[in-house]
């Protein structure tokens, strides 16, 4: 007895450290430069979450934290898999470093973030916190695009590429905040604060000069206000008012969006007519993308099944042979690129990881609590916005990767401690 007491005190005290660490570890991977405070924080929170769990199967606790993440059988299939392809990796050492790096730290963030998420006051922290933290790199963004435009692209704010995932993965939770606040789950003042967080997200989203995040906007936005209204639906169905209202609001965003994007587009084009040898590549028909992906499609047959190795990029010399663009080092698709390193069986098993991930979100979308119906149309949001991103693209990876598996494990973790609560506020 007195063991279990210990046990239930010790987790009392560890987990809202180990909150705070999921925190400032997702905060940190926001910025560039950071490498050695992020693994710093994360083997200090894994650390601390260990002994939480450990603790409590210890003292006897059948109630407390629940170890196992959704989608984590998942995972770890397309982990073994990856790790597999090392035995027959054409660049064993890349291979090696890729599969450290790529997965063994994203397994232990998502992991990490699930148990920390499960801390007392884990939403408000992850709201407050992750919001100041991208406020600050959109402003800084934003001072280096307009102010020092020399510096941008290897400012702190960690470039356009990794910028934009970050805002695919932060701006969803934000709009989940507002709309908790509107359903009275959260308070007021942090829906004003997430409303103001995402002003500067989409100032930092401009900065990057990039179509294809205003596109995952978009469709991040209309997925959750689909499931908004589902999820509002009663028998008689939804009020007539309130779906004009919602169609009006629908219509607004995306005229805004394609005028956003045209006006990104011009920009763009005016920025490569300036640098030598970029010319043609400011014309959209002439986007390298569509010479790289049939041939993609062709180093892909040549190993279908087994693949050359895991690790972005270990098709360069093929590439490089056949374009004479020094940037075109991988397949800029992840379908395409996951199929060069792993085969199809790994492509395969990537996409059921991400589709794990989706349906979990799903069921989390599904309650009557409204916090934890949030969690789960945010983790349905960031997957929907990571696959659009990652079509002309791999960008999936190093702290892309660790921020998404960290947000969705701590998504999960606060919606699995309102399972089985009412409206709740947080």
């Amino acid at each position: 007895m007195r063991d279990q007491r210990v046990g239930v005190e010790l987790n009392i005290t560890v987990l809202p450290v180990a909150k705070w660490l999921a925190v400032a570890f997702l905060a940190s991977v926001l910025f560039s430069h950071t490498n050695a405070l992020r693994f710093l924080l994360l083997l200090a929170g894994s650390c601390a979450v260990a002994v939480a769990a450990i603790r409590m199967r210890a003292g006897g606790k059948q109630d407390g934290l629940d170890l196992v993440p959704p989608a984590l059988f998942a995972f770890l299939l397309w982990m073994a898999w990856a790790g597999a392809s090392l035995a027959w990796s054409l660049e064993p050492e890349l291979s090696q470093k890729e599969f450290t790096n790529e997965l063994v730290y994203t397994l232990v963030a998502f992991w990490f973030c699930y148990l920390a998420g499960q801390a007392p006051g884990a939403a408000r922290a992850l709201g407050y916190g992750l919001g100041a933290a991208l406020a600050a790199v959109c402003l800084i963004a934003g001072y280096e695009y307009f102010l020092d435009r020399g510096h941008y692209e290897f400012g702190l704010h960690g470039g356009a590429g990794n910028l934009t995932s970050a805002l695919i993965t932060l701006v969803p939770c934000l709009l989940l905040v507002c709309w908790l606040s509107r359903e009275k789950a959260v308070s007021a003042r942090a829906g004003a604060l997430a409303w103001v967080c995402v002003g500067l997200a989409v100032l930092g989203a401009y900065t990057t000069l990039n179509r294809t995040i205003w596109i995952a906007f978009i469709m991040q936005i209309f997925l959750a206000g689909a499931l908004i209204l589902w999820r509002s639906r009663d028998h008689r169905g939804l009020e007539r008012r309130k779906l004009i209202g919602t169609a009006t609001v629908a219509a607004l965003i995306a005229v805004a969006a394609a005028v956003t994007i045209a006006q990104v587009q011009q920009e763009r084009s005016e920025l490569l007519r300036q640098r030598p040898g970029k010319e043609a590549a400011a014309d959209p028909q002439n986007d390298p993308r569509l010479r790289i992906w049939p041939y993609a499609v062709d180093i892909v047959r040549e190993r279908p099944w087994l693949g050359m190795g895991y690790g972005r990029g270990i098709a360069r010399k093929q590439l490089h042979d056949r374009f004479p663009e020094r940037e075109i080092w991988h397949a800029h698709n992840l379908v395409l690129e996951t199929a060069i390193q792993v085969g199809i069986p790994g492509a395969v098993l990537l996409l059921a990881l991400i589709g794990m991930t989706a349906v979990s979100g799903y069921r989390y979308a599904r309650s009557r609590n409204a916090i934890r119906a949030a969690c789960g149309i945010a983790v349905l949001c960031i997957v929907m916005g990571m696959l659009l991103r990652n079509m002309t693209d791999v960008l999936w990876v190093r702290q892309n990767s660790l921020l998404y598996w960290g947000v969705i494990g701590m998504l999960f973790g606060v919606g699995r401690m309102h399972a089985g609560s009412g409206r709740g506020a947080q």
